[in-house]
Formats: C-alpha cells, sequence, structure tokens
C-alpha cells in the first residue's frame, strides 16, 4: 500500500497531500536541492540523493502523520541512512530536509 493510500484510508476526509521541500547537506548553505511531490507520486522514503548514503532518505509517512494528528505542517528531519567512509567505518549521513506539507480535506 502506498503512502497516500495508506494515509486516505485513516483519513477518509483527506482528497490531496503534497509535500515540498529542500535537501541539503547540513552545515553547507550553498549545495540544497528543491523536492516535491503530490498523491500517489509520494514515496515511501524520500531519497536524499547522498550517493554514499546507505538505506538512507526521509520518512515521508511519518511527516504526513504528523502533519495530520500534530498540525506539524513544517518541519525538518535528518536522513535515515549511513555513509561508508572505508570498508568498515560509517557515519550518520549528514542529509537534512526541510519540508512543508500541504493537505487539502473534501469539501
Amino acid at each position: 500500500m502506498s503512502v497516500i493510500e495508506n494515509i486516505k484510508k485513516r483519513f477518509p476526509d483527506i482528497e490531496n497531500v503534497e509535500i515540498r521541500a529542500v535537501i541539503s547537506m547540513a552545515g553547507i548553505d550553498n549545495i540544497k536541492r528543491s523536492w516535491q511531490a503530490k498523491n500517489e507520486d509520494i514515496p515511501d522514503i524520500i531519497p536524499c540523493g547522498n550517493s554514499k548514503c546507505n538505506l538512507g532518505g526521509f520518512d515521508a509517512f511519518s511527516m504526513i502523520w504528523d502533519a495530520i494528528k500534530n498540525n506539524k505542517t513544517k518541519g525538518s528531519e535528518n536522513c535515515l541512512g549511513e555513509e561508508s567512509i572505508a570498508r568498515i567505518n560509517t557515519r550518520s549521513c549528514a542529509q537534512t530536509i526541510d519540508y512543508e506539507i500541504i493537505i487539502k480535506k473534501k469539501d
């Protein structure tokens, strides 16, 4: 089940969900990229874009859930993954996402 199907099943009064975001390397202002998706185009995990990151990204369902349940329509999250530095060393991925969730309810 997709993120939007799951959300609409739990909250049948929701018509549309959109995420608008800027993904960046933590602490580096000049490396940013815009990202957005709406409804069925919203993935389970929003890719962080770091080619060295393993099992990373941002949990779209959690962000939407917070927007609905806690009225938290804007926020910031760290990537869930880890970077491989050498064969045995890893560190947390330094990508962050600043996001806004736009929710439209049925009339």
